[in-house]
């Protein structure tokens, strides 16, 4: 879904109203289903990264939370930003390394036979993760 479309002039109205409608926590989930069902418009198949994310986030918030250990705390953080980094190194910048590395051991004399990732993210989903990265940082005083 592109934000000049119909289909977002239409989507963007309906998730206001929802949200003012809704109370609490209700609100949350309307934003989270309402992120997906955006993401997953443009591509079903992204839904299932930004899930392991949203998972992997929660439950890394959940035993930060629970943990009194401030060097745990470190280590659960570094778990979940390791995760989106990784996510997001893998499927935005796994090509531009690949051919960074096919360049320079060419110049030496040596064919690296390494595969592409021909996947073009969704507008919005690298400074989704950057965000999460910044905010759990943030918020757990690490």
């Amino acid at each position: 879904m592109l934000f000049d479309s119909s289909a977002f002039a239409l989507f963007l109205p309906l998730m206001l109203l929802l949200y003012w409608g809704l109370k609490g926590d209700a609100r949350r989930w309307a934003l989270l289903l309402g992120s997906y069902f955006f993401y997953g418009w443009w591509d079903w198949r992204f839904c299932g990264l930004l899930g392991l994310s949203t998972v992997v986030d929660y439950c890394c918030a959940l035993w930060i939370e629970q943990s009194a250990d401030a060097r745990g705390r470190k280590r659960i953080l570094t778990l979940s930003v390791v995760t989106s980094l990784g996510i997001l190194g893998t499927f935005k910048y796994f090509n531009f390394f690949r051919d960074s590395a096919r360049t320079a051991f060419g110049a030496l004399g040596i064919d690296l036979p390494l595969p592409v990732i021909d996947v073009v993210l969704p507008a919005g989903f690298r400074s989704t993760l950057s965000r999460r990265c910044r905010t759990r940082s943030t918020c757990t005083g690490v």
